[in-house]
Order: C-alpha cells, then structure tokens, then sequence
C-alpha cells in the first residue's frame, strides 16, 4: 500500500515527534566547561550550548555560536575548516538521537527541525549535523 504525505503534514510529523523525544519541560540547557592551562581552572565555553535530557549528563545535542570558532591559534586551525563546513550557527546531534532522527526522517528532517529549534530556543540556526 502506498501512502501520500503532504510537506506540510510530514513538517507536523516531525515537530510532534521531536517534542515526545525531547520534553521542553525535561531539558537541560549549560555551558560546558573548559579546561584553561594558562589558567590551571576550568570556565564556562560561552560559544557552546549543552542541551541534556532530565537528569542524565549525557548530552542530546551542542549549540555552536560563531564565537566557537573564533579562538584560532596552532592548536585549533581545524576549527577554521569546521567553521567553513559548518556554517554556525550550528547544531550538532548526539547519538543515538541523530540515527534515529535519520533513520527515520531522512533528508526531510533539517528544514523541519531547524524552524522546531529555532520556534522553540528562539536562537538562530543554519546547520544540524
């Protein structure tokens, strides 16, 4: 049998899943901390978002800013070609959420998820990976 599912019923789809996997009310939104050697302390990275599920530490997904990538020396020329690739604001999801996502969504799930995040964190996104 074959099913015919309109963009705009798919694009609901995909927001009512993505609310039942991630609970507005459970999520937990940080800035991870950082190991500074100069220092010999940690501090919070102001460029990166954490968001984590209820009580579990485990992340569900990062928040890149621009910023991230910003902080360039020897050490961190990577981060000029992951800036490029990337595109921040950017949106990196942790597995096993982004085989699931994918699995199951494929590539109708970016356009849907980033007006999702976007509606509901109310931060720009140009990229999920």
């Amino acid at each position: 049998m074959k099913y015919i599912i309109t963009e705009s019923r798919l694009n609901q789809a995909i927001y009512e899943y993505l609310d039942e996997m991630f609970p507005e009310d459970q999520m937990n939104l940080e800035h991870p901390l950082e190991y500074d050697e100069d220092e010999d302390e940690d501090f919070e990275d102001k460029c990166r978002i954490k968001f984590s599920i209820g009580d579990d530490d485990n992340a569900v997904f990062y928040y890149y800013e621009k910023c991230y990538w910003s902080d360039v020396d020897e050490n961190t020329m990577n981060r000029l070609r992951l800036f490029e690739k990337y595109n921040p604001p950017y949106l990196d999801i942790e597995e096993p959420f982004g085989n699931i996502l994918r699995g199951m969504f494929g590539n109708h799930l970016d356009e849907p998820f980033k007006e999702w995040f976007t509606n509901r964190y109310k931060l720009p996104l140009n990229k999920i990976g």
